[in-house]
């Protein structure tokens, strides 16, 4: 189980960083002509399921043959068709509506496969897609609310398949041995990380700034819990920051609900460090963490 975790790994980092590069090249859907919306819907959709479902699709399929106690094998599920892979993964393991969602009860990689070859049209007010082969060849008719309503649905199974993957891997880092330093993960990847572990704890990460020497974090806290307590809490940020981005200084400026700056903490990079390699414990990272506080910080009642 864990071997498969490691060889899907990079691939699926590879995919969500094509992800990314789409983000950022990303246009209003809504401002389109019907034309260039279907054009650049399908695009989405195509870009979802080939480059980040399709590798966490073929680990998930080796996960449900050992659970099933198949003959698992990484290099035959990588040779694969991705229909294939989708194919056995709903009749074998009651995945069907997750890979066809409903309304249009189109499997995803028929979908992808609408996209990649281009067989779409506009024909009046409706998109119409083309998909399959020889006697077996379907159309499939959208109104472009429809289409929209298409790429939300799988953009959802894409980020709950990732989501999913995410919580067991992080349950069991230990024992799944990735070697550090060995994967190649875009740096925003590695914020989104930040962010999510964030967000669990109540803090909205509103500014992140990199330079040579330091690395700036401003969190304002989302909750209505004590001050003193969120102030505190927010301090101990400057180790998974450097973990995710290692710096000689790492800095985390905390907000209140109302964005009024209370605390600055910094931790000297050498010392994250330290933690990290097992030579002082966690808890001695608040001996060494530095605290200044605002007038409005030095007010606020314990």
């Amino acid at each position: 189980c864990y071997e498969g975790c490691r060889t899907w790994e990079q691939k699926i980092q590879d995919g969500i960083a094509e992800y990314w590069s789409a983000l950022r090249l990303d246009v209003d859907l809504t401002s389109l002509g019907i034309n260039d919306f279907k054009f650049e819907a399908f695009r989405i959709i195509g870009l979802l399921v080939e480059a980040v479902m399709q590798p966490a699709l073929r680990e998930l399929l080796f996960q449900a043959r050992l659970g099933a106690r198949k003959r698992a094998v990484e290099e035959e599920i990588e040779r694969l068709d991705l229909g294939l892979v989708i194919d056995e993964l709903a009749r074998d393991f009651s995945y069907a509506s997750f890979f066809a969602p409903a309304p249009w009860n189109v499997k995803i990689n028929q979908w992808r496969n609408m996209a990649h070859h281009f067989s779409t049209r506009v024909q009046g007010d409706r998109i119409v897609g083309v998909y399959g082969k020889g006697r077996h060849k379907h159309e499939l008719q959208v109104t472009r609310q429809e289409l929209f309503a298409a790429v939300i649905t799988i953009h959802a199974a894409s980020r709950a398949l990732k989501t999913a993957r995410t919580i067991f891997i992080i349950d069991r880092m230990g024992k799944i041995g990735f070697q550090p330093n060995t994967l190649e993960v875009r740096n925003e990847v590695k914020l989104l990380h930040l962010e999510s572990a964030f967000a669990t704890q109540g803090f909205e990460l509103v500014r992140f700034e990199m330079t040579p020497s330091a690395v700036d974090a401003t969190v304002r806290d989302v909750t209505d819990q004590s001050r003193r307590t969120r102030m505190i809490d927010s301090s101990q940020f400057v180790y998974p920051i450097w973990l995710e981005f290692p710096s000689s200084m790492i800095r985390v400026t905390y907000w209140d609900t109302n964005g009024e700056l209370l605390m600055i903490s910094s931790a000297r990079g050498p010392d994250c460090e330290e933690i990290a390699d097992d030579k002082i414990p966690f808890s001695e990272l608040a001996n060494r963490v530095q605290f200044y506080l605002t007038a409005a910080g030095r007010a606020t009642p314990c």
